[in-house]
């Protein structure tokens, strides 16, 4: 869907207004997005960068993906957030997908109430309670309220007990608070799921196997 000019203009004053200098614009591009600012847009003046940052974003179909990625980089920017909840509304997303768009901006921006109130909306929707349960998890997890997020992804495993990111994600939960036992049983849960769903993510897998050992080796040394 094409953005119109106001909303690009207001994206390119919100980089502007989140990252004033080049070296913080150019580190968020690559953490965020994994490119190099200076390929996309040359060693050209900061207002001219970030013209050609959006342009180049919005000709690939990455605009959203830069606006949002901004967004977790400096979450306190309220322009950057005005600019990316505007973006995400104006987008042609079907119903699940704007409600996830809205949870993640919401959840970056840490306005967790808000976040927690949009996931419930989208469960009593019927739409996908075993992702909203894991945002919430998520949400939760961020405010440090362990139990409930604990609560969350029982859930959320109850509807997909095959999900090896949910098991991972329990797992640190678990891990976190220092129910050990339990963390261990999780990631030995999302190994279990990894390999039943012959999954490709290489760095997902060995970040699996390294927690499943460290909770091992810390199990043992309790015994000792």
């Amino acid at each position: 869907m094409a953005i119109d000019k106001t909303q690009l203009t207001q994206i390119r004053e919100a980089l502007l207004s989140a990252f004033p200098k080049r070296q913080n614009l150019e580190m968020m591009v690559f953490d965020q997005l994994k490119e190099n600012l200076s390929a996309i847009a040359g060693d050209s003046n900061l207002e001219h960068t970030v013209f050609e940052l959006v342009r180049w974003a919005e000709a690939r179909g990455r605009l959203e993906e830069l606006v949002i990625g901004a967004l977790i980089q400096n979450p306190g920017n309220d322009q950057l957030r005005s600019a990316a909840e505007k973006l995400v509304e104006s987008q042609n997303l079907s119903k699940i997908e704007l409600y996830q768009s809205k949870c993640a901006l919401l959840l970056q921006s840490k306005r967790f109430d808000e976040a927690l109130e949009t996931c419930q909306v989208a469960i009593s929707q019927g739409l996908d309670k075993a992702q909203f349960m894991r945002y919430k998890g998520q949400i939760q997890y961020e405010r440090h309220h362990y139990q409930e997020a604990c609560e969350s992804y029982k859930v959320a495993l109850q509807i997909k007990p095959e999900n090896a990111y949910l098991y991972k994600e329990q797992g640190d939960i678990f891990f976190k608070i220092g129910q050990l036992n339990n963390a261990h049983k999780a990631y030995g849960k999302a190994r279990d799921a990894y390999a039943s769903a012959l999954m490709q993510d290489v760095p997902f897998r060995d970040e699996i196997n390294r927690m499943y050992e460290k909770t091992n080796r810390k199990l043992k040394g309790s015994l000792i």
